[in-house]
């Protein structure tokens, strides 16, 4: 059970300092927000404050995805 608890530990590290990585580009390009918008059928005034929104608030969601990435990494 610990050997299955370290891999997935791992694993799950991994993918949060992959998340950290690619993040900032995802998050500048609107692909995210005209994928969701695409899938939901939203109008295009909600795709538009959504990426306002990510834009303007940029950084802070930023902040937040490194807190968790390290959190993962270094859980204690």
């Amino acid at each position: 059970m610990t050997i299955v608890g370290i891999a997935v530990g791992s694993r799950i590290a991994d993918q949060g300092r992959a998340l950290v990585t690619t993040l900032p580009g995802v998050m500048g390009s609107g692909k995210i927000v005209s994928q969701v918008g695409q899938k939901h059928e939203w109008t295009t005034t909600r795709p538009a404050q959504l990426q306002h929104l990510l834009v303007s608030r940029r950084e802070d969601f930023l902040r937040f995805a490194r807190a968790v990435g390290e959190k993962i990494a270094h859980p204690m």
